[in-house]
């Protein structure tokens, strides 16, 4: 697995930054969360998706999160 920067995913899928996220919030695209505010993309990953039609619709959930999730109930 070769983690890869927005920058860096943007320019091998040949879009621009902005939508790169855009797709991340429709979750249609397969992003790594590295704790609360960093995401990065999996090289292999992205090229599969990208074979596969890219943005087809289909819902993509983080790959890896480094997030401990925490379930509190407040009362």
């Amino acid at each position: 697995m070769k983690l890869i920067t927005a920058a860096a995913a943007s320019s091998l899928l040949n879009i621009r930054v902005q939508r790169l996220y855009e797709l991340v919030r429709q979750r249609t695209i397969p992003y790594v969360k590295l704790g609360t505010r960093q995401l990065r993309f999996d090289e292999d990953e992205l090229t599969a998706w990208a074979k596969r039609g890219g943005a087809d619709g289909e819902r993509s959930e983080p790959t890896h999160t480094n997030e401990r999730s925490t379930t509190e109930q407040v009362i």
